[in-house]
């Protein structure tokens, strides 16, 4: 059996539209590091092993568009009004 086949990324074709974090980095203009964040954050992957993970363009590309603007728990003011 083809491990490709079985996989959540499907065959060949479909793989070669996968990029890995440095291209989306590239593709953002941000760090390595802040695609890592973006992981931790939700941003759509697929984990290829203990620490490759690679990533479809659109999607990120929607998952960003939809998270623009949301700030996160760990950075957001308690205060009322949202004020810092």
């Amino acid at each position: 059996m083809n491990t490709l086949e079985s996989s959540p990324i499907g065959d060949q074709s479909t793989l070669q539209r996968y990029i890995n974090r440095r291209a989306v980095a590239r593709m953002l203009g941000v760090s390595t590091r802040t695609v890592d964040n973006l992981v931790r954050q939700g941003c759509p992957h697929i984990k290829l092993g203990y620490r490759s993970v690679r990533f479809e363009p659109d999607q990120v590309a929607t998952w960003l568009r939809d998270h623009r603007g949301i700030r996160h728990s760990s950075t957001v003011s308690t205060t009322e009004g949202g004020a810092p």
